[in-house]
């Protein structure tokens, strides 16, 4: 084979080697998630809503969490206008037509409105481990997992994709929420550092 020829075979071999790098790293590499001040993973921020009365952002919440998580509890306190639930999605290994089930991710979430401000925040993140049963059903197998925690072994790439997921997910519905406020396009959303304060 002279020089001409291997080197047309190299081109294809080596731009397929340079796309599934690139999709490699871009898929496992670690993602900084926001941390309150005891390095719990939060995503909280305050948003206002200028043009729409506080009573109108409060149904609109409601509705929100009624639709969004329809099989959680849900706990709304009318007189202080905070809304707590749960919320669950699950996580995958094995990418593609062979993906399974690996666990799910378990968080806390609870808006609060004050005048024509809402304040969110996701909280609590929770890995629940999965085991399929002998009818081929994947369960919760009660042993669970902070997301906070760095190391997952034998277990480390897709506990990088789980973590880059859950930051997807989140900022997913904090888009979601602002378009149903606002009645406006979902946007993609900057979530900034966390700042806990009682005084929002």
């Amino acid at each position: 084979m002279d020089t001409n020829n291997k080197k047309k075979r190299l081109v294809p071999l080596l731009a397929f080697t340079l796309v599934f790098t690139s999709f490699y790293f871009s898929s496992n590499a670690q993602i900084v998630m926001p941390k309150d001040e005891t390095g719990k993973i939060t995503y909280l921020d305050v948003v206002k809503l200028d043009s729409i009365p506080s009573d109108t952002i409060y149904k609109r919440l409601k509705n929100w969490v009624k639709f969004t998580y329809p099989l959680s509890k849900t706990t709304i306190d009318s007189v202080t206008k905070s809304i707590a639930t749960r919320g669950r999605f699950l996580v995958y290994i094995n990418p593609g037509v062979l993906k399974e089930i690996h666990g799910a991710i378990r968080y806390d979430l609870t808006i609060e409105l004050k005048g024509n401000r809402y304040r969110y925040m996701f909280t609590n993140f929770v890995f629940e481990y999965y085991k399929q049963d002998k009818f081929y059903k994947f369960n919760p197998t009660g042993k669970e997992k902070p997301l906070e925690d760095e190391k997952f072994p034998g277990w480390q790439a897709p506990w990088e994709k789980h973590k880059y997921n859950t930051d997807a997910h989140v900022k997913a519905k904090v888009a979601d929420l602002k378009k149903s406020l606002e009645n406006k396009k979902a946007e993609t959303m900057v979530i900034p550092a966390v700042q806990k304060s009682k005084d929002w």
